[in-house]
């Protein structure tokens, strides 16, 4: 083989091996950037935890409104996982769950007893209204999403 057959050829190996690493270094750049961005959960706010972005609240109704109604005779903790949202609610009393984002359909609503066992974890639609009856180790849910469809 010739001298210049021969730089040619690691010439050629060294340029691809700039293009598959800079091509890898692209996807793994593209990639990152695609799974970095996740809906922050700060955004909620319920009726014991009231949204900082006052002047849009006062401004519109949230397209995320759900209403726990504790009709049971104990007091239970509503909460959204991973949010501001962790309320102690009394008996006979309501609690609303806000959202402003128009692109959140469901939100992972969990439910407690006053020791904080669970007894209710599922999604919810935007507009769900949620009754607890009865009392601890007992509870009943209704869940109404009628107002989601």
């Amino acid at each position: 083989m010739s001298p210049v057959k021969l730089a040619s050829f690691k010439w050629s190996l060294i340029m691809k091996r700039i293009i598959k690493s800079s091509l890898v270094g692209v996807a793994l750049l593209a990639a990152s950037s695609a799974f970095a961005y996740t809906k922050p959960l700060y955004t909620y706010s319920s009726t014991f935890h009231a949204s900082s972005t006052t002047a849009q609240a006062t401004l519109v109704h949230p397209p995320t409104d759900i209403t726990v109604i504790n009709a049971s005779s104990n007091f239970i903790y509503v909460t959204v996982p991973n949010s501001p949202i962790n309320d102690y609610l009394q008996p006979g009393y309501n609690d609303h769950v806000y959202n402003y984002d128009p692109n959140l359909w469901f939100t992972y609503l969990v439910l407690q007893d006053q020791y904080r066992a669970t007894f209710y974890s599922a999604n919810v639609c935007r507009l769900a209204i949620v009754t607890v009856y009865g009392y601890t180790g007992h509870f009943r849910i209704n869940v109404d999403s009628d107002l989601c469809n």
